[in-house]
């Protein structure tokens, strides 16, 4: 719900409260942003009135405004003769260059003659039910409504004028859009600058959003990394000054992804303050945080400034790309379960919401690009046989493209290859009731294909000057409006040559050279670029519907909101090893949710770190995402071809909530880590526990739940486990195995043969045990004593428990 009322704004959910007001008639001031404390009505029960008829707007105005009382000493005034006004100490929803507000600035504004400074103020407001009025002209995706229906958002529009002492006053108009989503806690944010002059102005630099907040007590969350390792999280500490992270690589990128979070002091998992910040945006971004001298905290986030100079001729609208903020006081988990709504509910295409991803297998792994129609057809056979629902034809299927050197860009199919037509091996793979999907790169060009040779002008570089090239490939320039038509007509010729249920989308190298010989200028290439993405995007998504695209960019390095609005998945990291992937899946989860992120099983020793891991773990991490394989199931042994099945049956009986249920970060050590995923009822859970290193002498573990009934019973049950074992002598004596362990399939290489149906630990507790006791578990092995009794987890084992409400 939003409010306007006498130059007082208040935007209300269920658990947050943003206020702001209009200050020296000019500017909006900040007032609050958190916990919920605008009085909502009660029934009049007990004779005494209700808050909001003993409290009004004014009361609050009062309570809330900052007051200055005091002159700054050497500060600039805020224009006018009230000297005790600074604009440097105030929490503004805007902020002028060069006008005595010195921190960072949402927005930079180059005129004609050079000059930077400004003079928006407030003049007026529009306050409308739904979404933005202008969504669709922006040109960029935008957070939907809920297919579910529900509350609608809301839209307060806050309109300021640049003022010029002239009286021209019509010239530039500054419009900060804020949409409440109540359902999740959520409000977007954006900016759009209107150029009604005659002139055309540079824009330098323009935030999405601005928050200003109280105190100085924070800690900045980022979730950083590169290739194969993605989205780990860090926690730093604000002190005065700045600190800024973001991109310039052309992409979201794998080094800093835009969702950050913002955490009291003191805040954990579970409890404390906490806000986050997304944007709906694929390119250049940048997330500042600057602690003022005064005391006061300013989040920016917003378009990368780098390389961008972006020309508004007159009669010209910019719309910044859409901010997404929220806030809980329930810690990290808190506004990670915010996230996960909104992205659920407002961000991915509506029809994949809820909607089960299928169990794929890709080819990748198990190929390279050495394969042919009868590998890709026993590939197929085996996957069936174990269950999998869909085969993936990864790289390599297209023009000359028997390496990564070449035939980018020659988006037709190597019949030779492939032993006949796509149509064709799409025909008999499905005839052995799997769907089929594709992998295809269209923003890529190779320098030795028939479409370089046919446009090198489509390439991205500057004229005149040396090359760069990543993984042996340029760049489509997607500024010019022929190569993204080119591009649609041939993507569309392909998804329609055959039955295709799956595309993934990859990008493997970022922007170098950001140069269009025939679109963008220079200083707006990077924003063009994206600009030109979304519509081929859409193009090809809403003339296939029903196909599920799954995003890629060398892995993660392109894991945002912009591309969910498309693509309702995104192959998280092309690092597939387990261990890693706890890093990563759970920095990820933070900001996204578990429905979104492709995971997948993959050979041991890992491909990427050459870590040895067990078939059981590989499969427990790779539940807490959308499940695929990336092996060759062909060379597996009987026994693992059996542990696959029966993962495969676990993972389609609990895939509602593994995909789509409510996912907690419930414990994390250096060690130690338990996630669970629950139902909207809490009635089902399933958590894993997962430990990195086994510690010498150390047998117990502690299973914690979270987001269960207090009263209610639970039954509690390890995932089924069959274990062999074999010994020499004294089986209870000192021994050290060697085993090879398999989904718990421990196969001893010491002699006497010693059998036990597996593990079978069960219990009946209350959800309150569960959640503030926990589970001491059965002793793990440590090095003596091996019986029915004993956990044999080593280096990098997990278990997954199913958490089910009997009473």
């Amino acid at each position: 719900m939003i409010t306007v009322k006498n130059g007082l704004y208040t935007i209300t959910s269920g658990r947050t409260s943003y206020v702001m007001h209009i200050r020296e008639g000019k500017y909006v001031e900040n007032l609050h942003y958190g916990r919920r404390i605008t009085p909502m009505h009660r029934a009049n029960t007990d004779g005494l009135l209700d808050a909001r008829d003993i409290m009004t707007d004014t009361d609050i105005e009062a309570a809330l405004a900052e007051k200055y009382t005091n002159p700054y000493g050497n500060s600039v005034a805020a224009a006018g003769d009230n000297w005790c006004v600074t604009l440097d100490d105030m929490c503004l929803e805007m902020s002028n260059a060069a006008t005595g507000d010195y921190r960072s600035l949402p927005l930079m504004l180059e005129g004609p003659d050079g000059c930077i400074s400004t003079r928006f103020y407030i003049e007026d407001s529009l306050l409308y039910e739904g979404l933005y009025a202008d969504s669709d002209k922006t040109g960029m995706p935008y957070a939907h409504i809920s297919p579910d229906g529900g509350d609608k958002p809301w839209t307060l529009e806050l309109i300021y004028r640049d003022h010029h002492t002239d009286g021209d006053d019509k010239g530039l108009e500054l419009r900060v859009i804020y949409t409440a989503f109540e359902d999740c806690d959520v409000i977007t944010k954006r900016m759009v600058l209107i150029n009604d002059t005659g002139v055309t102005y540079t824009i330098r630099d323009i935030s999405s959003m601005m928050l200003d907040l109280q105190g100085r007590d924070y800690s900045v969350m980022t979730f950083d990394g590169l290739w194969t390792r993605e989205r780990h999280a860090h926690i730093k500490k604000l002190e005065s000054g700045i600190y800024e992270t973001g991109s310039t690589n052309g992409t979201s990128s794998n080094f800093h992804n835009p969702f950050v979070m913002l955490l009291k002091d003191g805040t954990t998992e579970k409890y404390g303050d906490c806000y986050g910040f997304n944007l709906i945006y694929s390119g250049n971004h940048r997330e500042r945080m600057e602690v003022s001298e005064y005391g006061k905290t300013r989040v920016l986030t917003g378009i990368n400034p780098f390389g961008f100079a972006y020309p508004l001729k007159p009669g010209e609208r910019f719309y910044s790309p859409e901010a997404m903020l929220t806030y809980s006081p329930d810690g990290f988990n808190g506004v990670s379960h915010n996230c996960h709504r909104f992205i659920t509910d407002h961000i991915i295409p509506p029809y994949f919401r809820g909607r089960k991803r299928p169990i794929l297998i890709n080819n990748w792994e198990a190929t390279y690009f050495d394969f042919n129609r009868r590998k890709l057809i026993d590939l197929a056979g085996t996957a069936a046989s174990l269950g999998i629902e869909l085969f993936v034809l990864d790289d390599g299927w297209f023009g000359d493209r028997s390496d990564d050197s070449k035939a980018l860009g020659d988006w037709y199919v190597n019949e030779k290859k492939l032993g006949g037509t796509l149509d064709s091996l799409v025909k008999e793979i499905k005839s052995k009731s799997l769907l089929f999907g594709i992998w295809v790169e269209p923003e890529m060009i190779s320098q030795k294909s028939r479409l370089y040779e046919a446009h090198p002008d489509w390439a991205v570089s500057v004229p005149g000057k040396e090359i760069y090239t990543g993984r042996n490939q340029m760049i489509l320039d997607y500024t010019m409006k022929d190569v993204r038509d080119h591009i649609v007509n041939v993507m569309c010729k392909l998804l329609g040559s055959a039955d295709i249920s799956y595309v993934k989308w990859d990008m493997n190298r970022p922007i170098t050279d950001a140069y269009s010989k025939g679109g963008s200028l220079p200083g707006a290439f990077y924003h063009d670029y994206v600009l030109g993405l979304y519509d081929v995007m859409k193009r090809i998504t809403e003339a296939f519907p029903h196909v599920l695209f799954e995003g890629c960019s060398a892995g993660g390095n392109r894991f945002d909101m912009g591309i969910l609005s498309y693509m309702p998945q995104i192959w998280t990291s092309d690092d597939t090893d387990p261990s890693e992937r706890m890093y990563i899946q759970g920095g990820t989860s933070y900001g996204y949710p578990q429905s979104v992120m492709g995971a997948h099983v993959s050979a041991s020793p890992n491909h990427q770190t050459l870590r040895e891991t067990s078939l059981e773990t590989r499969f427990n991490v790779a539940a807490m995402g959308v499940l695929g394989y990336e092996l060759d199931l062909t060379r597996l042994s009987l026994v693992d071809r059996k542990i696959i099945s029966g993962q495969v049956e676990f993972y389609k009986k609990n895939r509602e909530l593994l995909q789509n249920g409510s996912f907690t970060r419930v414990y994390n050590s250096d060690n130690n880590t338990i996630w669970q995923v629950t139902d909207d009822k809490k009635e089902h859970a399933v958590a894993l526990l997962y430990k990195r290193y086994a510690e010498p002498n150390q047998s117990y573990d502690i299973l914690y739940a979270s987001d269960l009934i207090e009263d209610a019973v639970y039954r509690v049950r390890v995932r089924s486990i069959k274990v062999k074992v074999k010994t020499f002598g004294n089986l209870i004596n000192q021994i050290s195995p060697v085993y090879i362990k398999e989904d718990g399939v421990m196969q001893a290489l010491i002699g006497k043969a010693y059998a036990m149906d597996g593990e079978t630990e069960e219990y009946t507790v209350n959800g309150a045990t569960l959640m503030y006791a926990g589970i001491r578990l059965a002793g793990r092995f440590i090095g003596t004593g091996l019986n029915e009794g004993t956990r044999v987890m080593g280096d990098y084992s997990s278990r997954l428990y199913s958490i089910d409400k009997i009473g």
